[in-house]
């Protein structure tokens, strides 16, 4: 009589046997013929369930840009009739869990949002039939977004500026959109480069630059995106003081910056008044014409003439001028100075 079960396979009621469709998980079937005339009459025979699957997977090492999708497709190869179904899974060499991505059950595969290293997955499809059977193919994680960097590459000592990042993902794709800042300088460190402080959407920083002394060389400010750090951009801002000093005797440019002194116009025409110049080093006698260091190209004394205000001290002191009073340089000015803290 016909009898069996799915996970066994199937007899017929004439003796033919139909082998599971899933690899039994003891290979021996027993097929056992009992006499209609007398059940008490009974004969065995012992079948092997084999298994000559094999599976394959396409497209092989296909590129996926990242947070990109990319269909796989297996098959279940065999001169029996096992189940074609297959399980997905993936993994990587530089990655581990969801950071190599995820796998659907249909196949799909969706790219990590952030670039691994090494920048590559492995997605495998294991056949259900016979668990023993798999086939994996290696794919690679592209990163071709761009990412550009904007914002003023001059800058007064003390002053502050608005950087922005922004992030071109590749069509179809999806990387991290998370940019990462820092700041670097040659001849500082610390907040003696200055300070950064990112919006609260992390697209965008305001730097404040330093207000003591000027790097010998520029800021840098960087952008990271988390996506692919190897795509970070870097700007390179020009501190400038916001006063420089001409020698009158060399021609030789000192940057210098003035304190504790505001302005108030209108002023008298011409200056008549001795300041306190900060971080500028004088000899006794020693004579400067003071301007204002424009933003649009490099210093020169006849560019920079009649671009600054000069002010008096507002608070009284013993020694200088307590009179409030504002000017504009001019032309072959002598200009002496006084070293000492501002007020």
């Amino acid at each position: 009589m016909p009898g069996g079960s799915a996970a066994w396979g199937a007899i017929s009621a004439d003796g033919v046997y139909t082998a599971p469709p899933i690899l039994p998980s003891l290979a021996g079937v027993t097929i056992t013929a009992t006499s209609a005339a007398d059940g008490a009459r009974t004969a065995s025979a012992g079948v092997t369930v084999l298994s000559d699957i094999s599976v394959t997977v396409s497209p092989v090492n296909p590129g996926i840009e990242l947070g990109a999708r990319q269909a796989f497709q297996a098959g279940v190869i065999s001169s029996g009739r096992p189940s074609a179904n297959v399980l997905w899974s993936l993994s990587g060499p530089g990655c581990f869990g969801a950071g190599c991505g995820t796998v659907s059950a249909d196949g799909t595969v969706t790219a990590p949002r952030v670039l691994p290293s090494p920048s590559s997955g492995i997605v495998t499809a294991t056949s259900v039939a016979d668990p023993s059977k798999q086939a994996a193919v290696i794919f690679n994680v592209t990163s071709t977004f761009s990412l550009f960097l904007t914002g003023p590459s001059n800058l007064f000592t003390g002053a502050s500026a608005d950087y922005s990042s922004t992030l071109f993902p590749a069509a179809n794709s999806d990387p991290v959109t998370t940019i990462l800042w820092s700041l670097s300088g040659n001849g500082c460190t610390g907040t003696g480069c200055g300070t950064l402080s990112v919006a609260p959407s992390g697209d965008a920083a305001r730097y404040t630059a330093p207000d003591a002394g000027t790097p010998p060389g520029p800021i840098h400010i960087t952008a990271t995106p988390l996506a692919d750090a190897a795509k970070a951009v870097t700007l390179d801002v020009t501190l400038r003081a916001p006063v420089v000093a001409v020698d009158d005797a060399t021609g030789a440019v000192v940057a210098a910056a003035i304190s504790g002194w505001t302005c108030s116009d209108p002023g008298p025409p011409v200056f008549d008044g001795t300041y306190c110049i900060e971080r500028l080093t004088t000899l006794p006698g020693q004579s400067y014409r003071i301007y204002a260091e424009p933003l649009d190209g490099p210093l020169t004394a006849a560019d920079a003439f009649g671009q600054v205000t000069l002010c008096r001290n507002q608070i009284t002191d013993p020694g200088w001028p307590p009179r409030l009073a504002c000017v504009t340089p001019r032309a072959q000015a002598g200009f002496s100075t006084r070293i000492r803290a501002g007020p």
